[in-house]
């Protein structure tokens, strides 16, 4: 589960990657909401709202064929950082420790909390450590694509 790529994560690639770690821990609320959505806008007899009949997709079944596939996409990223989650108890419990540290939304720890509560003695130690679980991320959900070519 090493990182295949080992030139380090653009600005932008860090961002998206750490949205992912993000996503883990709100993905089975938002795919809820969305079947909640899609079991509303298929259902008999349902009256769009005036802003709704304005909106871009024109009728029930484009908006049902739309919400069913944002469920889709996003029943896919959850199976995969479950998959990423489950690797990494196994080799690499540490990356986990940082990951739910780190980027649970509601604890917003900052990397000073997370390598303290950790015990990290050596700040290297931790971004080291972080870099890696960035990278590994980076490479399941192929954010390497926009890097220069080394």
């Amino acid at each position: 589960m090493e990182p295949l790529i080992t030139h380090k994560l653009t600005k932008v690639q860090r961002a998206a990657a750490e949205t992912k770690l993000r996503h883990y821990f709100s993905l089975p609320a938002r795919i809820s909401s969305l079947q909640l959505q899609s079991e509303t806008s298929i259902t008999a007899g349902y009256q769009a709202s005036e802003v709704q009949r304005n909106s871009r997709p024109t009728s029930n079944v484009e908006k049902a064929v739309m919400v069913l596939d944002q469920i889709r996409l996003a029943e896919a990223e959850y199976r995969l950082l479950v998959g990423i989650r489950t690797e990494l108890e196994e080799i690499a419990p540490e990356l986990i420790d940082i990951w739910d540290l780190r980027y649970r939304p509601r604890l917003r720890h900052t990397d000073l909390v997370v390598m303290s509560s950790l015990c990290y003695g050596n700040r290297n130690a931790y971004y080291k450590a972080k870099d890696k679980l960035l990278g590994i991320i980076a490479d399941r959900f192929n954010l390497w694509n926009d890097a220069h070519d080394h």
